[in-house]
């Protein structure tokens, strides 16, 4: 994962499904990622499963690990939308729309982690 949009940091095949799929089974700590990462993706993680235990001091462990104040604002946006789309998904029993297969590609993630809508802990 890459902190700037730079042509550098856009993946080429499958060489982030490794660190996606781990965070999918909520093995952030395994993940092969950098600290700064992982505290962002905790901070996510916390969002979804207890936002309420949000605190001011949460939000300062980002800025210690090294993340500037638009890109928190983003990973709240960010956070905040997949779990929108999840619970609509959810509510009204949508499968995948099979995006990878449309465009004849397999999911780098096929069977790492269970799709939404399965009622597996974390797809919610």
């Amino acid at each position: 994962m890459c902190r700037d949009r730079s042509a550098h940091c856009q993946p080429s095949g499958n060489e982030w499904a490794p660190s996606l799929a781990a965070v999918g089974r909520g093995a952030i700590e395994q993940a092969p990622l950098d600290e700064a990462e992982k505290a962002l993706l905790r901070f996510a993680l916390l969002l979804t499963r207890e936002p309420y235990r949000n605190t001011p001091e949460e939000v300062q462990k980002l800025r210690d690990a090294g993340w500037t104040e638009p890109q928190i604002a983003e990973a709240v946006y960010i956070t905040a939308m997949f779990a929108f789309f999840n619970r609509v998904a959810n509510g009204f029993g949508l499968a995948s729309p099979g995006y990878f297969e449309m465009d004849g590609r397999e999911d780098p993630l096929a069977g790492h982690i269970p799709p939404v809508g399965t009622g597996v802990p974390g797809t919610d």
